[in-house]
């Protein structure tokens, strides 16, 4: 009875991102960013926003969910946001990049993730850079270590 009360919140938050995106694409969008340009990247992101709610809606309804989380959801949030928190705090006093590596590999050891998994990281956080730096030439916040 409980899973069937959480299959049936999931389908609800997920009618309501799908919600979120109609109303991201044919309001917002339109409206603060009225050009063909600066609305293209807002616009993608609204369209995938829709696209996996509803597939997970298509899922939820129709599919089998065979695997169980193990984490409790009761403490999950508490962590995120202390991390995050951390994550925010720390931007600015030791930069990006440190702070971001730091933040990651917390996350990735929290949930569970095998400890070899966590040479992503730098490999992510390059490409991070290179994006932001040389390709959209945005300078990420740096601090005293980098």
């Amino acid at each position: 009875m409980e899973e069937q009360r959480k299959y049936n919140l999931e389908k609800i938050v997920s009618v309501g991102l799908m919600g979120l995106a109609i109303f991201l694409w044919f309001y917002f969008i339109p409206t603060f960013a009225p050009g063909t340009q600066e609305g293209l990247v807002p616009r993608i992101g609204a369209g995938i926003l829709f696209v996996s709610s509803f597939a997970h809606f298509f899922i939820l309804s129709f599919g089998r969910v065979k695997k169980k989380v193990s984490l409790s959801l009761k403490e999950i949030p508490i962590v995120l946001i202390g991390v995050h928190g951390a994550f925010v705090f720390l931007l600015e006093t030791i930069g990006f990049f440190v702070s971001a590596f730091f933040m990651l590999g917390t996350l990735m050891i929290y949930l569970g993730v095998k400890r070899k998994h966590l040479l992503v990281i730098p490999i992510f956080l390059l490409f991070i850079y290179l994006v932001f730096d040389y390709g959209l030439n945005i300078r990420l916040p740096r601090g005293f270590l980098f």
